[in-house]
């Protein structure tokens, strides 16, 4: 059932990617979060049919602040939901690039999204710190959200993930 979904659903959506998500199988602990790496597939037709398969999925959020400004990122089509909302940014699930020595690094997630939809590399960035993790039921996410501190100057420069920035 899944497979036929992502196959009609990539169809639609050529720019979908089957790429592995960290799935936590245990988040009775957070300091000792574990998991496996499962094709992004599963999470997708998960969310998309309302038919729960028991997969929370991790991933990071930033809160992106360039001196007392805070940067908010309105969604394009090529995101898989919510359309022309808009939302904090960089954010995404843990992959591949969010580890490190074989342990998940939801840190080194953030940071690699804010290259990938900002365009800010790790020189301008002065700090990056964990504020909080919760668990977003509607969507099985358990987010880490960090409080990320761009030096003064610095240019936010969007993906196509995103079409526009706003400065609050």
């Amino acid at each position: 059932e899944v497979n036929k979904f992502w196959d009609e659903e990539s169809k639609k959506k050529p720019h979908l990617h089957d790429s592995p998500i960290f799935v936590a199988l245990d988040s009775r602990d957070i300091g000792k979060l574990s998991g496996v790496l499962i094709p992004y597939r599963f999470i997708h037709f998960q969310r998309q049919t309302g038919k729960y398969l028991g997969l929370i999925s991790c991933g990071v959020t930033g809160v992106v602040r360039i001196g007392d400004r805070i940067q908010l990122l309105r969604r394009s089509h090529k995101n898989t939901g919510h359309e022309g909302k808009l939302e904090f940014a960089p954010a995404g699930g843990i992959d591949h690039g969010g580890f490190e020595n074989g342990k998940m690094d939801p840190k080194k997630q953030v940071l690699a999204e804010l290259r990938e939809e900002l365009a800010i590399t790790e020189k301008e960035v002065v700090s990056v710190e964990l504020k909080s993790w919760c668990l977003d039921i509607s969507d099985s996410v358990l987010d880490f959200v960090y409080d990320i501190r761009i030096s003064e100057g610095s240019r936010v420069i969007i993906s196509d993930e995103h079409t526009e920035v706003k400065e609050m």
